[in-house]
């Protein structure tokens, strides 16, 4: 995240309207919890447009200051460099938000929830199931069970792959890295791993 508001974090180039970038906001449930903190802001109303009382000379163009919505001033609000005023897991759903925007074809997240709460976790998850279904999302995992439910699952050890499968397959080998890794978790763990595997339907929760 870099140094601008919301929007520009958003959407970087200026390509969407306000509605996609609130839609897309509203989706990852972090609307509600900007805050504005500055007083009401003016921007410039439409030049194209009449307005009354208003007269245009040949060298001077009147414009007149409208002021902005609340939707508008929310997605004005401030984002430090780093996004240091915003949590982790606030920084990692407004990332989720203008991955929503795009709409690549392609989403690579490189442990998009190894520092965050289980509950935004979730979140994430289920933003994945949902708004990414016709995307190909490949995901450095740290938690187990964010990949439970994902198409194929390759295991690396050393720099090379070790095993490339689905997750249930892989569960149930017995001499399966992955299914080891499960098992060091405990057994409420696997058979919870195993349950989420068999249906992809199912919310990690």
């Amino acid at each position: 995240m870099v140094n601008g508001t919301i929007r520009s974090n958003v959407d970087p180039f200026n390509e969407y309207p306000d509605e996609d970038i609130i839609s897309a906001l509203k989706k990852v449930q972090i609307w509600d919890q900007l805050k504005i903190s500055q007083g009401k802001a003016n921007v410039p109303a439409d030049n194209n447009k009449p307005t009354k009382g208003k007269k245009k000379s040949q060298h001077h163009q009147t414009v007149e200051m409208v002021p902005m919505t609340e939707e508008q001033q929310k997605l004005t609000v401030k984002i430090s460099d780093g996004g240091s005023n915003f949590s982790l897991g606030q920084r990692q759903l407004i990332c989720m938000a203008r991955a929503i925007v795009r709409k690549n074809k392609v989403l690579l997240m490189d442990e998009a929830t190894a520092s965050i709460d289980e509950l935004t976790d979730h979140l994430i998850q289920k933003m994945i199931k949902t708004e990414f279904k016709d995307t190909t999302v490949i995901t450095i995992a740290h938690r187990l069970i964010t990949i439970a439910q994902y198409d194929r699952i390759m295991v690396m050890s050393e720099g090379k792959i070790v095993e490339f499968d689905t997750p249930l397959n892989l569960m149930k080998n017995e001499n399966s890295y992955f299914a080891k890794l499960v098992k060091e978790s405990g057994p409420e763990f696997e058979k919870r791993m195993i349950a989420l595997a068999e249906n992809k339907d199912s919310e990690i929760i």
